[in-house]
């Protein structure tokens, strides 16, 4: 897998290499290598036609860092080499009008036309709007040309959609885990014990994408497989590239379950993920969001006396709740939990929260202590609530 990166030096030469550092740097952190790196003068129009044709033609991504100095149209080189249709994006639009009304800059709505199809990266940290796009089996992706808009974009755009391209490939073992930085940390340490092996690995919310791509035409990849999973058999969850509501379907459908779930703090995120998925509708039954402690008495049979006893971050609250769906389902999930970023009325913790999950006779809650802005607990809230379900649904396959 190879990826060129293309940069104008309209900010200094020595701004645009450190620029091609940085993104090394983040690139290397999920076990990309950068393979090819050029910096163009903003006038030089055939080095720039050269370029990327020469990396489009022969690497697997191509990274051009966007500069409307440059002194010619770089949409309409694109269009050329690769052959797509540019037009006017509305997504890009609205999020580039929204910055520059927000700063009280011009209207950038000449700048907003990208390729049909491609996917616009929201950019909250400047008006030019990110996106990328395959055209014959490459990704380009066209990205702003300062670190601060960077490194975000990086981490949580590129590197996901690289990795998971490569995912797909046939000759590679992938893995989907869940976990912290001291598993991501222990999948590390285990991979350097295999030579010739390279491991290229992606991140969100604890929710672990590894790939290992063999190097060589003698690695014993079932010797590999058999190894890892024995290792790392409490944290894996899918052995495809497979989402954690992906397994969950697969899971609901292998047992013939149907499926309730009962949010407080994930405010329907559970729910969300779930009936993205085509054909979900076959297990998924009801998602209720019971925010209130009086909505947990009403729509979920919380009692009062455990709310008194207890809170409504509990886990006598999270079990309530899924015993009340398994009435009408044959799994369920739950959630409750103190998002902030202030502390309810019992000033337990910011961060603390409960899921549960699992059927008549059998269910299971885990207390979880997050950390982050409310953003970040309510979504590692969620992928933690999926998880356990999954693993739920796989001790009773």
């Amino acid at each position: 897998m190879l990826t060129g990166i293309i940069v104008f030096n309209s900010n200094g030469i020595d701004n645009s290499s450190n620029i091609i550092s940085d993104i090394g740097k983040s690139l290397t952190v999920a076990g990309i290598s950068i393979d090819g790196a050029t910096i163009l003068s903003i006038d030089d129009i055939n080095g720039f036609k050269m370029q990327f044709t020469y990396y489009f033609n022969n690497f697997d991504n191509v990274i051009l860092l966007n500069d409307y100095n440059a002194n010619f149209d770089i949409n309409s080189v694109i269009a050329d080499i690769t052959g797509v249709l540019f037009c006017e994006n509305k997504i890009s639009l609205k999020y580039a009008k929204e910055y520059c009304e927000k700063y009280g800059l011009y209207n950038i709505a000449d700048r907003c036309k990208t390729p049909d199809g491609a996917i616009v990266i929201p950019n909250e940290n400047g008006a030019f709007q990110p996106y990328y796009f395959t055209s014959h089996g490459v990704n380009v992706f066209i990205l702003p040309n300062t670190w601060k808009e960077l490194k975000t974009i990086l981490d949580y755009n590129v590197v996901p959609v690289i990795v998971k391209g490569l995912a797909d490939a046939d000759n590679v073992i992938v893995y989907k885990l869940f976990g912290d930085d001291d598993l991501v940390q222990k999948i590390e340490e285990f991979t350097s014990d295999y030579g010739d092996l390279m491991l290229l690995k992606t991140t969100s919310y604890n929710d672990i994408t590894a790939v290992f791509v063999p190097e060589s035409d003698g690695f014993d990849a079932e010797i590999f497989k058999n190894n890892f999973e024995c290792d790392f058999y409490e944290y894996i969850y899918s052995d495809d590239n497979s989402s954690l509501a992906e397994k969950l379907l697969y899971y609901l459908n292998f047992n013939n379950f149907t499926l309730g779930v009962a949010e407080s703090f994930t405010g329907g995120r559970v729910s969300s993920s779930i009936v993205k998925i085509s054909g979900a509708s076959a297990h998924f039954n009801e998602g209720i969001v019971a925010y209130s402690n009086d909505a947990k008495m009403e729509r979920l049979n919380v009692s009062e006396q455990t709310l008194d006893n207890f809170g409504a971050v509990s886990e006598q609250t999270a079990k309530e709740m899924v015993e009340c769906l398994l009435k009408a389902n044959d799994f369920a999930i739950s959630t409750t939990g103190i998002a902030g970023p202030k502390s309810d009325s019992t000033l337990k913790p910011v961060g603390l929260c409960y899921v549960s999950a699992g059927v008549q006779g059998k269910i299971v809650t885990k207390e979880l202590r997050l950390f982050g802005d409310r953003e970040t607990i309510t979504e590692l809230g969620k992928n933690n609530a999926l998880f356990l379900a999954v693993k739920q649904l796989q001790q009773l396959s």
